[in-house]
């Protein structure tokens, strides 16, 4: 192989490895801010913790289920929408492409001014 050649094919190379790195980085996710944790009542507080701490263990059908749960019981809360986006994120994660499409259309629909959520 020419040293040109031989050259190009490692700029190339190092170029699909840097966009791979980039494509693999994760973007930050939504979290809830501390003005929004504050409007929750000690129980919604509760149930958003559980299924937080199911969603950063990687149980995503568990988190999924406890996000769901949350939002079927405190439909009126604040934390409602956040609990709609992280459902459609554990069920994208988990590897339910149909389920997480739901459940983001599900989201939009039901909160479309949500700058933050939807």
């Amino acid at each position: 192989m020419s040293r040109s050649l031989l050259s190009l094919s490692c700029v190339l190379s190092l170029f699909a490895l840097s966009v791979g790195e980039l494509a693999a980085q994760a973007l930050p996710e939504v979290t809830l801010s501390i003005k929004e944790i504050n409007r929750l009542d000690v129980f919604e507080e509760r149930e958003l913790a559980q299924a937080e701490k199911a969603f950063k263990d990687q149980k995503y059908a568990d988190a999924r289920t406890r996000y769901k749960s949350f939002v079927v019981k405190h439909a009126n809360s604040p934390g409602t929408a956040y609990a709609m986006l992280r459902m459609g994120r554990c069920a994208e994660l988990g590897g339910t492409t149909a389920d997480a499409i739901e459940d983001y259309q599900a989201l939009v629909a039901r909160f479309p001014r949500s700058d933050k959520y939807a």
